[in-house]
């Protein structure tokens, strides 16, 4: 699955720049943010992305489960 994934991230990727943006017609509508709002959007810009799961990531030990095939919570 993991190649069926990056294959569609990477065509998203190169069609990405030619895609238009969607609220471009908006610019013009909208008010300026606040010192406030934008100080509250950078600090979400710089959070860490979440990690992607894997299906090897059923199958580690460091998760503290059995590959049993129960995956119910214990």
């Amino acid at each position: 699955m993991s190649d069926w994934w990056e294959g569609v991230e990477e065509a998203l990727a190169a069609s990405s720049t030619q895609a238009p943006d969607p609220w471009a017609h908006l610019v013009e509508e909208l008010p300026d943010l606040t010192d406030d709002q934008r100080s509250f959007l950078e600090q979400v810009a710089a959070q860490p992305l979440a990690q992607r799961l894997s299906n090897e990531d059923d199958h580690d030990p460091s998760h503290g489960r059995a590959d049993d095939g129960n995956h119910a919570p214990g």
